[in-house]
């Protein structure tokens, strides 16, 4: 201990073998040599870290930041969990590729509102089930097109309305079934 409060302390006991430095405001880092960890914090202990053999804890009661001149590389061999106590939010200047070699569930407790600035293009190697508790509405101002390598069908409970000027039926080449 110095006389203005700062302290270097180590202790050799084999039961409690560690090497303390702290300041006289209570910054310090704490090396323990029995637990094998390394313990540092802030004078007020609103920010810490904690690294041992079992795990690299961190804590800070404001902001924790992040900045790398060259890339951020994160891997896990098991799982990784994100909690976000607000919002979320992420931009990126280049191209976003996500990829799962398993299943990817999304869940959204309100609405879900997709924008596309150019094409949309979505691939499905097998079936595709969409289930609407509610109204289902597609506006679309250019035409669309469907196609189906075997059976089309379109059914409805209630009426089916079909309406344009005019409606063409079973048409190729060759007269059709005009309505309208």
């Amino acid at each position: 201990l110095t006389p203005d409060g700062p302290q270097i302390y180590a202790d050799d006991n084999p039961e409690n073998e560690f090497i303390r430095l702290r300041t006289k405001s209570g910054v310090q880092v704490f090396i323990h040599e029995t637990c094998g960890y390394i313990y540092m914090n802030t004078k007020d202990g609103n920010s810490w870290v904690q690294i041992s053999d079992d795990a690299i804890d961190m804590y800070t009661a404001k902001t924790f930041n992040v900045h790398a001149a060259d890339g951020i590389n994160m891997h896990s061999d098991k799982d990784f969990n994100l909690h976000v106590g607000g919002n979320f939010n992420a931009f990126v200047e280049g191209d976003t590729k996500w990829g799962t070699a398993g299943y990817w569930d999304q869940l959204t407790g309100k609405d879900h509102k997709l924008d596309v600035g150019g094409g949309y293009h979505s691939t499905i190697k097998k079936n595709r089930a969409i289930q609407i508790d509610g109204s289902d509405s597609l506006n679309v101002n250019g035409n669309i097109t469907t196609h189906t390598d075997k059976v089309f069908t379109m059914t409805a409970d209630g009426l089916m309305l079909m309406k344009g000027a005019p409606i063409k039926q079973n048409c190729s080449d060759t007269p059709c079934i005009v309505t309208g």
